[in-house]
């Protein structure tokens, strides 16, 4: 009776032992045919340094390897580390300044990439309006120093393949790249995206102003195409986008542009008028500030009148007094945003004879940098509500300059936030040349137009732009298989393991059954 009631423990448990080693079996099992079929993506790396005028930002971006962008694969690009380093790299002179100017950004970024990454992270400089301005009158010097940085990066520990890394951008590229940052960033790219249904641009510099949007109806003059658009495939969804930059026409330049225009139409007195400047507003600036700035020089901006450099030189300084004369000053400023003479037909530019596509209720903008700015700056002086209306912006325009200096100092003084002087006297020049801008846009009103600093909290600039358009080309790295989440070292014991548990349960089965 006793041995009977053993016999059947031991059956009971070799029964139970069998069933956990077959249930261990089929979870092996399960968890190897879902594990092997997945893979594990590694990240890639980039090392992007945006050559700004007065100053290189560098970030290190990161993303999925294993994907495609190229054909449909949704990368997701992320920021992992920012490095700013002053002034801008038109002041590099030599070798040495090459390398110290860029050493601790490149060691900060070495950290950030893992060493069995490195070899696949590329390193990359684009500069902006800047250097387009030093290779308008010193190529030779431009030359120089993209040469140096070419030289260095290539003895980097990244990957640098070619020396188109290391570039000055033109302002179409730079238009596109800042276009492609905006639409990221508000989810506006996927496969199944309308190209018109993207958001378009607008960027205000110091030294440049871009506009950038896909346009509704397509152009078939091939000679516009290759100047004004850009293409591009994005999640493998081919895009042409219309994009242009307008050289001096960013707020530093073309408020030097103005000042420079006023002396050129006083016969170059030492004192003159200012209609865009609030009555008794006083601005001095010096000779050296025009003959130093490729765009006030006339080197490359064509002014309505000749520009007598030599006469400009004869003195040191000059001043401005403002006359708030509103009408006088839309009438200077549209001088010199010229809408005549497109050579692409009637109303088919915007100014400076750029071709201009026609705008839709489709075409939706976003509007940055200084034109939002310096729309905030009049909105808190005429205590409207303006970035959703033209009409009342004209308006409120009009009624500032009519104020004098004086009165203007005496409403920022009993705001919460003021207004630095330099940007108080300034204001109702750039409310009149922003209006201009919008009319040469044929921008009639705000209800397509957001003015903001950022989308979705982050901040718009080309660099990562120009990150997700490399990206997206099938030829930037090489593909790399990704490799399985069930590595060999773990798969062969797993197999091991399945088999010494099917023996042990088919023995416990045995044994019960028979009586083994």
């Amino acid at each position: 009776m006793i041995i009977e009631r053993i016999n059947k423990r031991i059956k009971f448990t070799l029964l139970g032992l069998g069933i956990i080693a077959l249930l261990t079996f089929i979870t092996i099992v399960v968890l190897i045919s879902v594990y092997y079929d997945s893979y594990s993506y590694p990240n890639d790396y980039a090392v992007v340094f945006d050559a700004g005028s007065s100053s290189s930002k560098m970030y290190v971006y990161t993303w999925k390897s294993g994907l495609s962008a190229n054909e449909g694969d949704e990368v997701v690009v992320s920021e992992i580390y920012k490095c700013t380093k002053y002034p801008g790299i038109d002041k590099l002179k030599t070798k040495e300044d090459t390398i110290i100017y860029f050493n601790d950004c490149l060691q900060n970024a070495s950290k950030k990439v893992p060493n069995e990454r490195k070899n696949r992270a590329h390193i990359l400089l684009a500069a902006t309006a800047g250097m387009r301005l030093l290779d308008a009158s010193d190529k030779e010097q431009t030359d120089k120093i993209i040469d140096y940085i070419r030289k260095h990066f290539s003895n980097s520990e990244f990957l640098y393949k070619s020396d188109n890394q290391v570039k000055v951008l033109t302002g179409k590229e730079e238009g596109l790249y800042g276009w492609i940052t905006a639409n990221y960033f508000a989810d506006k790219f996927s496969s199944k995206t309308d190209p018109v249904s993207t958001i378009g641009i607008l960027d205000m510099g110091g030294a440049s102003t871009q506009i950038s949007f896909v346009p509704s109806g397509k152009i078939q003059n091939q000679t516009i195409i290759n100047k004004f658009y850009e293409k591009s495939k994005i999640y493998g969804v081919d895009y042409e986008t219309y994009s242009h930059s307008f050289l001096c026409w960013g707020v530093n330049e073309f408020q030097n542009i103005y000042q420079t225009y006023l002396v050129i139409k006083s016969n170059y007195q030492e004192k003159v008028d200012a209609p865009c400047f609030n009555l008794n507003a006083t601005i001095d600036f010096s000779s050296a500030s025009i003959l130093d700035s490729n765009c006030a020089n006339g080197l490359l901006f064509k002014y309505p009148l000749p520009i007598n450099l030599t006469a400009i030189s004869q003195k040191k300084f000059y001043a401005l007094n403002g006359t708030s004369d509103p009408g006088k000053c839309a009438q200077e400023i549209s001088a010199l945003l010229p809408d005549m003479n497109c050579p692409y037909g009637s109303n088919k530019c915007s100014f400076n004879q750029a071709f201009l596509p026609d705008l839709t209720d489709k075409n939706k903008f976003y509007a940055f940098s200084n034109f939002y700015y310096k729309l905030a700056n009049t909105e808190m002086l005429s205590g409207q509500k303006l970035m959703k209306n033209l009409d009342g912006l004209k308006l409120e325009s009009e009624k500032l300059l009519n104020l004098s200096f004086l009165e203007l100092t005496d409403i920022n003084q009993k705001l919460d936030e003021k207004i630095f002087e330099d940007y108080l006297k300034s204001t109702c020049f750039f409310n009149y040349y922003l209006l201009t801008i919008f009319s040469r846009y044929r921008i009639t009103k705000f209800d397509n137009v957001e003015f903001l600093t950022k989308v979705n909290g982050n901040s718009i600039g080309w660099s990562l732009g120009y990150m997700i358009d490399l990206i997206n080309r099938a030829d930037f790295l090489p593909y790399e298989s990704p490799p399985r989440k069930l590595q060999p070292e773990f798969f062969i014991p797993a197999i091991i393991i399945c088999s010494v548990f099917t023996i042990l349960a088919l023995i416990s089965v045995l044994f019960c059954v028979f009586g083994l």
